[in-house]
């Protein structure tokens, strides 16, 4: 029986190759941990805060619930930042990179010449 899957060719494996390199690689960057700090830094500040002013307990946890939501939220948003200028950065390094690489070759023919 005749396979009905479509096989592709060797043009169009190489063009999702190039366009899997084009794609973001954001598993590599080490802005995973900010949040985290981050919050944690917040809280801890909070509840040294809330310790000093002699708040009650169940006031003092509330303060210091809230404040860990909102350090929590404010370190995605620094997480993405630095994300997004990593990855824009890394896109401008491999384009210089490409560029520098055809003027050393221009320059290699016409040495050749």
């Amino acid at each position: 029986m005749p396979d009905k899957a479509k096989k592709k060719t060797d043009k169009e494996i190489l063009k999702e190759d190039e366009l899997l390199e084009e794609a973001p690689v954001t598993e590599h960057l080490k802005t995973k941990p900010i949040p985290a700090i981050i919050m944690l830094l917040g809280g801890s500040v909070s509840a040294v805060y809330t310790y000093i002013q002699g708040r009650e307990l169940k006031d003092a946890l509330i303060i210091i619930f809230v404040t860990l939501l909102i350090f929590l939220i404010l370190g995605e948003i620094i997480k993405l930042l630095l994300d997004r200028i990593e990855i824009v950065v890394q896109s401008e390094e491999k384009e210089d990179g490409d560029i520098e690489a055809d003027d050393d070759s221009m320059d290699e023919e016409d040495q050749q010449q």
